[in-house]
């Protein structure tokens, strides 16, 4: 799973990657964290946006904690 930034784009290195996602989920709270996680963890290529910043960090922090 991961986490993302708005429209499905990271910035590495400067370069814009695309991804594929299944699911997007706009709003990652308490709720919508564990439902991107949850469908993550089931196999679905799952995208979760949120206008707080420090949600979509934990939340991509969490899913490297889980993938690694």
């Amino acid at each position: 799973m991961k986490a993302m930034s708005p429209l499905g784009t990271t910035d590495m290195n400067n370069e814009k990657q695309q991804h594929q996602y299944e699911i997007g989920l706009v709003g990652i709270g308490v709720m919508g964290r564990n439902l991107v996680l949850n469908m993550a963890d089931h196999g679905s290529a799952v995208a979760g946006y949120d206008k707080d910043q420090a949600k979509v960090d934990a939340l991509r922090k969490e899913s490297e904690e889980r993938n690694s």
